[in-house]
């Protein structure tokens, strides 16, 4: 933003609108690339962001993360789907994640790692983000805990996948205090 001339003093006071017609006014004269992870619906890219729809005229890109088949066909013409880990390679992935001797230190904590990552479903961002999450946890209760949280349920967001809720939960949980 600050590149492109638009984060000045009065850009926190402008509305969404206001916001959208500036980036319009900018883009159109140069080539992009605009990534976007981990959206959970529709997004009108001119009307509510100001980005002009990618073209091979205009030689820009936009590239977006989804875990809803619906929000990837509604959004674009191509879609590539990145497949789940198997289970070796998402034991794999856990235990790099979570680094140090834990897992070989406790055969309860062992067997609680095998249920979380079994439960991240070979998401490799869940791997990861789990994986990192317990890389300092040395109790079985706080595994179990984990487990606890895992299987709780996140219902009411009818788009979004109760697992992700899940994983995401349990990292935010973890974090210490507001700042993080």
């Amino acid at each position: 933003g600050e590149r492109l001339g638009l984060c000045d003093m009065a850009w926190e006071k402008k509305t969404q609108n206001e916001k959208a017609s500036r980036i319009y006014g900018v883009l159109p004269k140069r080539r992009f690339v605009m990534l976007f992870d981990d959206i959970w619906r529709k997004v009108d890219l001119e009307e509510e962001i100001g980005i002009p729809l990618p073209s091979p005229e205009n030689g820009s890109k936009v590239v977006f993360t989804t875990r809803s088949k619906y929000v990837c066909g509604r959004m674009g013409p191509d879609d590539l789907q990145v497949k789940q880990l198997d289970q070796n390679k998402a034991w794999e992935l856990f235990r790099q994640k979570v680094r140090g001797t834990t897992l070989d230190n406790d055969p309860k904590i062992l067997e609680l790692a095998k249920q979380i990552c079994e439960k991240c479903e070979g998401l490799p961002l869940a791997l990861n983000v789990i994986g990192e999450t317990m890389a300092c946890k040395t109790s079985v209760r706080e595994w179990q805990y984990a487990i606890d949280v895992l299987d709780t349920n996140a219902g009411g967001y009818p788009e979004v996948e109760d697992e992700i809720l899940k994983i995401l939960k349990l990292s935010y949980d973890d974090l210490k205090d507001e700042t993080l």
